[in-house]
């Protein structure tokens, strides 16, 4: 209802029978308050309009807005007052007691509360654009969605007030106190905050684009996902601030201390750094969840790495200090611990200009990433990979030559995936590759009829030439294999089906005995013997019952999407918003139940699902075990369908995913607990997936998990069933 007058300005309600009373009572709640009025009148005054304003509230109709425009309340005591929608802009609240007030939808535009009271008010909605609330109090007060575009706030005091969604465009916080502030999704576009203390408050998700908060202090606050585009930050205090996903591009850093600041994914992009201090940034308690969270930008899309490779190449010196940083840190962990699951985004990133120009970066690399590289395609398909990344391994394996042989198979993909391209480096490969082939263990080979260029010389104008040696893994035994370029890519490619693989294009030798395929199993040899083979010759050969199993779901639409995923380490396709989540809670819906035992929800594969599964895989009359190892084997792989790497994001997955794949893990349990190492890794899993006891529910993470246990206890049953380019 708009109660203000239509016919003048001295109407505090809108009605059509106005009181003389009513106009009294406006007048003298605008009348001001002269310099010159002694104490006692200036009291009396300040009472009545008090007095006023109790009647106003009482008698006002409900829905009404006191239309209450330039009304004079200056050192006027208004705690407690109900003034929810009230029209109160231009009105003079300077040195007014508001504490506990309820201003809720008010309007205060141009209004000035200098020196105001305003300790617990309730000022959701509330318009405070261009108020002057300088040196006021605002501690404990509620502010969500309020506007204070170009408000001034300067010397302002609201420690603990909680602010949520508030618009502060352009607005004036020098010297403001915002210490212990709830400060989420706030809009200081443009705002002038120099000195203002915003100590350990929550900034989360807020907008600081273009804002001066030069000098400021930002010491322990939650800085996560928070934009600082082209935002002056120089000699500001960011000591232990979290900067976790913060944008800081174009950010004028100059003279910042970030010391103890987390930096997880901050974006520094043509930041300003000179002078700034980062040489103790904080690092988390290593293992196997912050590997991921910290380093693994290919799970999640950003890491400390990409923070440090987003540094402008004119810091050099900062980007280098802090990967010694980095390193020290990993450093600092017991000998076990184990950089496996994060070699790939290490090397990525520390394998190219300015950190493969240090010698220290390169030695720590040499001793504590390659090995492991290498020891990760050994068998199995190494990725493309860019020029300085090729050349870091090259030069490894050149200052290690033992290097070739303990990791033939990813030392044979290095040098096929080199000379199959137009890498700068074939000349250098072929001097590494000639060293090889003049090892006792490998000459003899070169001397057979089929070598090469069939003169002992590798022929690398021919792709189809046999110029590739493989060595079996040692100990198990002395075979050796020769084929060509086109073979091995073959042999190796995630995305041919079983029927455009030749399987037997190769020549075997044990010793120096060529032997023929009638007299070995591909099975056996590539189980034994050539592993770096074995999981993509499983999955073709098991490609159908892959096929029939996608189609026991019944995915209608998106069984292409769910096909053509597998053949890639991630996908484009996120299937996270609201019409896929539908639409896949509809596919699963007859493939599990809910349940809950002890307080706890969980899921549980249909009795009909579970044969209707265990039929497509031929398993029907299988022993409990393999049954069970089989759909853990199958929860490994809707879990990496459930992650940020396929179908899910950093922060949300397919939710009916993630439920399928617990009802498999829940099922193998019920199967047979043993195929778990204990009753806390199962309960672990469980807790992840369905995010229970603020575990960490990174799916990428957990499948990841499971494919380590799986392949160190049966692996030979995943190599069937996991895509050969996720494993």
């Amino acid at each position: 209802m708009q109660v203000s007058s239509s016919n003048g300005t001295n109407s505090v309600f809108h009605t059509t029978n106005t009181s003389t009373e009513a106009f009294s009572d406006l007048a003298i709640l605008r009348q001001a308050i002269p310099d010159d009025c002694s104490v006692d009148n200036k009291r009396d005054l300040q009472q009545r309009k008090r007095e006023i304003l109790d009647k106003l509230i009482k008698q006002r109709p409900v829905d009404a807005e006191l239309d209450l425009r330039k009304a004079q309340l200056n050192g006027v005591n208004l705690a407690m007052l109900d003034f929810e929608r009230a029209k109160l802009q231009e009105a003079n609240l300077d040195e007014a007691d508001l504490n506990g007030a309820n201003l809720q939808i008010a309007n205060l535009t141009d209004a000035t509360l200098k020196n105001a009271r305003l300790d617990n008010t309730n000022l959701d909605y509330t318009c405070l654009n261009s108020a002057k609330l300088n040196e006021a109090t605002l501690c404990h007060a509620r502010l969500y969605k309020t506007k204070l575009i170009k408000a001034d706030l300067r010397d302002a005091n609201l420690n603990d007030a909680k602010l949520f969604d508030v618009e502060l465009h352009e607005a004036i916080l020098q010297n403001t106190k915002l210490v212990k502030a709830d400060l989420q999704q706030v809009k200081f576009v443009g705002a002038n905050a120099c000195q203002a203390d915003f100590s350990h408050s929550n900034l989360q998700s807020s907008v600081f684009i273009e804002a001066d908060l030069a000098d400021a202090n930002l010491s322990h606050t939650n800085l996560s996902s928070t934009n600082f585009t082209k935002a002056k930050l120089n000699g500001a205090n960011l000591n232990d601030a979290n900067f976790t996903k913060a944008k800081l591009n174009g950010a004028d850093l100059s003279k910042a201390n970030f010391n103890g600041a987390d930096l997880n994914g901050a974006d520094l992009t043509d930041a300003i750094l000179d002078e700034s201090v980062l040489s103790d940034i904080a690092f988390p308690v290593w293992n196997i969840d912050n590997l991921d969270r910290y380093l693994n930008h290919i799970n999640n899309d950003f890491s400390l790495l990409t923070t440090i490779d987003s540094i402008d190449a004119k810091y050099k010196k900062i980007k280098i200090s802090l990967v010694y940083q980095l390193m020290n840190s990993l450093d600092k962990n017991p000998e076990e611990f184990s950089l496996l699951s994060v070699v790939e985004p290490l090397l990525n990133t520390l394998a190219k200009a300015p950190y493969n120009e240090d010698e220290i970066i390169i030695n720590w690399l040499n001793n504590n990433i390659l090995s492991l590289y290498l020891t990760k395609y050994d068998i199995s398909m190494m990725p493309a990979l860019d020029n300085s990344r090729l050349a870091t391994l090259l030069t490894c394996i050149e200052n290690k030559p033992e290097l070739m042989f303990s990791h033939n198979g990813a030392f044979i993909q290095l040098i096929s995936q080199i000379m199959a391209g137009d890498s700068s480096l074939k000349e250098q490969t072929k001097r590494l590759y000639d060293c090889y082939l003049r090892d006792s263990r490998i000459a003899l080979y070169t001397m057979k009829p089929d070598f090469g260029d069939y003169a002992g010389k590798p022929d690398w104008s021919d792709k189809n030439a046999d110029n590739f040696i493989l060595l079996s893994r040692p100990p198990n035994s002395d075979y050796a294999m020769m084929m060509s370029q086109n073979q091995l890519q073959q042999m190796l490619d995630v995305r041919g089906r079983k029927a455009d693989t030749n399987w037997y294009g190769f020549y075997l030798y044990q010793g120096q005995e060529n032997i023929g395929p009638a007299d070995y199993q591909l099975d056996t040899l590539f189980q034994h013997h050539f592993k770096l083979f074995m999981a993509n010759y499983r999955f073709h050969q098991q490609q159908a019952k892959f096929d029939k199993l996608l189609a026991t779901i019944e995915l209608g639409e998106l069984q292409s999407t769910f096909q053509t995923v597998i053949t890639q380490r991630t996908s484009q396709i996120k299937l996270i918003d609201f019409d896929s989540q539908t639409k896949l809670a509809a596919i699963f819906n007859n493939k599990f139940t809910q349940y809950t035992e002890n307080g706890v929800t969980g899921y549980r594969l249909t009795a009909a699902y579970t044969q209707k599964l265990l039929q497509a895989y031929n398993l029907s009359n299988a022993d409990k075990s393999t049954q069970a190892k089989t759909l853990l084997s199958l929860a490994a792989v809707f879990s990496k369908y459930s992650s940020s790497a396929i179908f899910g994001t950093e922060y949300e997955s397919p939710n009916a995913l993630r439920y399928f794949a617990f009802a498999l893990m829940e099922q193998a349990h019920q199967l047979s607990p043993p195929t778990f190492l204990s009753e806390e890794q199962y309960k672990d899993w469980g807790d992840r997936l369905l995010g229970y006891h603020n575990a960490f529910s990174c799916t990428a993470v957990i499948s990841t998990d499971m494919i380590t246990h799986i392949n160190a206890h049966f692996p030979t049953i995943l190599a069937g069933i996991m895509p050969p380019a996720w494993n």
